[in-house]
């Protein structure tokens, strides 16, 4: 069942407020598209990586001298894709927190009483174990208002939440772990179980990219829209999930 916004609530609203997301929108997008690329280069990497590993262990060049300059041009490789891997990280990182932010603080324009606030929004990223969780938790408590406001767009979009986390959760892990096993591993099979587990954490990245990417503008467009159309209809979520 649907409800008019009540008048008081409406009065309330400081449209001034309102700071348009989507330049930060755009720019997280476009650093997403890059991290996508980036990935999508380093699976080739790794997967050169892992062929040069099981040449290495089996013996297959015909001098030392021939292995040893295969395995610098590899690590010369890895270091550039890694390199790139970082920044675009970073950048695309850096991004994604704003743009966070942004919308943790249009969502509260008209719901002042909403739990996170912008600035825990993206604190609980960085916090120690509640980071498996809270982050998850900000962002759906600002999915949930943006489509409040909005009226029903978007509602059948809360989905792509519960796949972007999975999917976080998975390259986090598989990130850590690859990053571990590099560290310890001295041994040819211990190095290639660590390319695997890369080459996979790379492979995952890239549907929690585009996964993301679509977040993004689904909710960019919610907030545009529940903006330019302040009496956009409230639908009651109370137990609608």
């Amino acid at each position: 069942m649907n409800y008019e916004v009540p008048k008081a609530r409406l009065e309330d609203i400081d449209v001034e407020e309102y700071k348009d997301p989507n330049a930060i929108a755009l720019w997280t997008t476009w650093l997403l598209y890059a991290q996508v690329a980036v990935s999508a280069i380093a699976i080739v990497s790794g997967l050169l990586e892992y062929k040069l590993l099981a040449d290495l262990q089996a013996g297959a060049f015909e001098s030392t001298e021939a292995a040893e300059a295969a395995a610098t041009a590899s690590d010369l490789r890895q270091a550039l894709v890694g390199g790139a891997q970082f920044l675009v990280f970073v950048a695309g990182g850096v991004f994604c927190l704003r743009w966070i932010h942004r919308m943790a603080f249009n969502a509260r324009i008209r719901a002042r009483s909403l739990e996170y606030t912008p600035g825990w929004a993206v604190g609980w990223y960085f916090i120690p174990i509640a980071y498996w969780w809270k982050p998850f938790q900000a962002m759906r408590a600002i999915w949930d208002e943006s489509v409040n406001q909005a009226g029903s767009e978007g509602r059948e979009s809360r989905g792509l939440l519960g796949g972007w986390w999975t999917l976080w959760l998975i390259v986090s892990i598989l990130g850590n772990a690859s990053f571990r096993m590099t560290l310890r591993a001295h041994e040819f099979d211990a190095l290639r179980i660590a390319s695997v587990v890369s080459i996979v954490s790379d492979a995952v990245t890239i549907p929690l990219c585009v996964v993301f990417i679509v977040m993004v503008k689904r909710l960019t467009a919610m907030q545009e829209y529940a903006h330019q159309n302040p009496d956009a209809r409230v639908p009651d979520m109370r137990g609608s999930w």
